[in-house]
């Protein structure tokens, strides 16, 4: 009893202290329920106004996929936002380090997940890096899936391949056994991984990551042992804080190990049964991730995708002209042309407004709009950056139906793919092109490009504010100029709209005017700039 952690009386010191001299650390803010990040306790803990604890240091840890919900809470100027884990120089070295008898093997990796943005991304999780790293050893030269629900496929198959390997010996009936369906495994072959999946799914469901040998066992209805988990899990014995001793704990080797054999779970179920399920947990934050591994396991075979997203979809003006963030994941993850092709038949999808904010999303934006033939206006805004625009842009810029496009808040680390998609937009089918809340850089490659746009009738740019130091660093040499004058001479524009909110740079704007001028289909122009060079606070040109 003497060992014993007496929790109220720890808790109560603290609070009489208001936390000086403690660390708070609340490890995976991703896996606690809505209602509890809604609560009263953890908004006390958020805001730096509140004066609960107000001494004490607190430490927030969570994946990506819940941090911009985080930062949404975060109040006060004691904020402080790193983001950690494997850089692009660490994942490579992890990946050559891996493959250090087959560099060719680690070389084509690399290369492989250039091309890859929502594995990439994933891969900055050292144990996810190491899951993929593992598929790539299992499928040797053929290519890494394309899908984190078809690499988390391959990598169960290796598990269970694994340990087929390790009892063929002392089991000949299971000599000559090929797993190539996850979802139609013989029981009599791989025992307790139906109850391990089910397991995986009510853990997800409820979020639960960590569990007893006993509660394992009762789980898997029956005695736990490693054969039975095929190594999906992981243990590790820890002190228990109320009775003196070790503790063995159990859980999946990552979280999205879990979401993948929760996936498993609800699509072996009948199609009546999915349908119940879904329309209860679709949407959940905490469920996501298993909604996009099941769309990838299933290729959403049977299942009425748009039925079940206009049944959660609030009908208002807003959201109808808004297209739902998961249906466009779940087109992508279940990587079926036919359904996408089907769901876009739909006429709600004419006028689509997308925020991306990684460049996972843009590559799911640039594959939704190869089977969207519907699409005639499109708002496309940047939440950070970068977003990688080539992966959507140069679907943008060549779909046939698209009339109207309006790009916001492209980051400078995007300017250089930006100008190379502007550079092939001969076949574009815009009429309308608008261009808000980017640096002033952003300028040249559009007024280069307008006059490659064929029907090209209006343009609308509005720059973000900007300083006389940031200007200086444009590159915007007479030879450019040249080609911006031509460029606005030859092309179809009727309506030019124009604005600079700084200092800007008087060659180019004066290539702009001259090209204008020459211009005989112009006939709506409105030009507004700053010249502190020949001290004019303002200029304004109109035609």
């Amino acid at each position: 009893a003497s060992d014993r952690v007496n929790i109220q009386l720890i808790s109560k010191i603290i609070e009489e202290t208001n936390g000086k001299g403690v660390i708070l650390v609340l490890d995976g803010y991703d896996e606690i329920s809505d209602d509890m990040k809604k609560s009263q306790f953890m908004q006390n803990i958020l805001k730096s106004s509140s004066l609960y604890l107000s001494e004490c240091d607190i430490v927030i840890t969570s994946c990506p996929v819940t941090m911009p919900e985080l930062l949404s809470d975060l109040e006060g100027p004691g904020g402080h936002v790193e983001i950690l884990g494997f850089k692009t120089k660490q994942i490579h070295s992890y990946i050559k380090s891996y493959f250090n008898q087959n560099g060719q093997l680690a070389a084509k990796l690399i290369e492989k997940l250039k091309t890859l943005p929502s594995v990439c991304g994933m891969c900055r999780i050292p144990v996810i890096l190491q899951i993929v790293c593992r598929v790539q050893e299992y499928l040797g030269e053929a290519g890494l899936p394309h899908t984190m629900s078809g690499i988390y496929a391959k990598y169960i198959f290796r598990q269970l391949i694994e340990f087929i390997e390790s009892i063929q010996s002392v089991n000949p009936l299971i000599q000559g056994v090929s797993v190539t369906d996850l979802l139609n495994l013989p029981n009599n072959v791989f025992p307790h991984f139906t109850e391990l999946c089910e397991m995986a799914y009510k853990f997800s469901v409820n979020q639960i990551l960590v569990l007893s040998q006993s509660d394992l066992s009762a789980a898997l209805r029956g005695s736990a042992h490693r054969g039975s988990i095929y190594g999906l899990l992981t243990t590790e014995s820890v002190n228990d804080l109320f009775v003196p001793g070790l503790l063995e704990l159990y859980m999946f080797t990552h979280k999205t190990v879990q979401e993948a054999l929760a996936a498993v779970y609800v699509a072996k179920q009948t199609p009546e049964k999915q349908w119940e399920i879904w329309k209860e947990q679709f949407g959940r934050t905490e469920m996501v991730e298993v909604w996009k591994f099941y769309c990838g396991f299933t290729k959403l075979l049977h299942f009425d995708l748009l039925k079940l997203v206009n049944s959660k979809s609030r009908q208002s003006e807003r959201e109808k002209k808004a297209l739902p963030p998961l249906l466009m994941i779940s087109l992508y993850e279940a990587d079926s042309e036919d359904l996408a092709r089907a769901v876009f038949t739909d006429a709600m999808f004419k006028d689509i407004t997308f925020t991306s904010s990684s460049a996972y999303e843009t590559a799911i934006l640039g594959y939704c709009l190869q089977f969207n033939s519907n699409i005639e206006k499109l708002e496309f805004k940047a939440k950070r950056s970068p977003i990688q625009v080539e992966l959507a842009l140069p679907a943008v810029l060549t779909h046939k139906n698209l009339k109207e496009l309006t790009i916001q808040s492209l980051g400078k680390s995007d300017l250089d793919k930006f100008g190379e998609c502007l550079e092939g937009c001969e076949s574009s089918s815009l009429q309308t092109l608008k261009i808000g809340d980017m640096a002033a850089e952003f300028a040249i490659p559009v007024l280069l490009s307008v006059s490659k746009m064929p029907i090209l009738t209006e343009i609308e740019y509005t720059g973000k504010k900007v300083t006389t130091t940031e200007i200086r660093k444009i590159s915007c040499d007479q030879s450019t100029c040249d080609l911006i004058e031509k460029s606005l001479m030859e092309s179809a524009l009727k309506k030019f709209h124009f604005s600079i909110q700084g200092p800007s740079l008087p060659k180019l704007i004066v290539s702009v005017i001259c090209g204008l001028l020459c211009n005989n289909n112009l006939v709506d122009c409105y030009l507004k700039s700053f010249f502190p060079d020949l001290r004019l606070r303002e200029c304004v040109f109109l035609m």
